[in-house]
């Protein structure tokens, strides 16, 4: 999971010392390799800490630029990619995959 923070050392004490969640792995300017917005060459740079919580990964991201991860309330990009759905025949498809005992 993750979430856009104003201060990124901030949210990571709240996040210690609340869920206990950490230690943290942080990149201090991460832009990534060629990195691509709507096929313009992208300058973003944010700062961003990972960590774990049980098997889940948690990422906190600052934007080192002000415009960085900015979009029009109107934009679709800012909708959701991918919406997890509930189904109420999890058994079912799940003893599907099942390995043979």
């Amino acid at each position: 999971m993750a979430y856009v923070v104003a201060d990124l050392r901030a949210a990571m004490t709240q996040w210690s010392s609340k869920l206990e969640v950490g230690p943290w792995f942080v990149l201090e300017h991460f832009t990534g390799v060629d990195p691509v917005y709507r096929g313009q060459p992208s300058r973003a740079d944010v700062a961003l800490a990972m960590s774990f919580a049980g098997h889940m990964n948690i990422e906190l991201i600052q934007p080192n630029k002000r415009r960085a991860l900015r979009l029009r309330r109107d934009d679709r990009a800012a909708r959701p990619r991918f919406s997890p759905l509930g189904r109420g025949d999890v058994e079912l498809r799940c003893g599907r995959c099942a390995l043979p005992a």
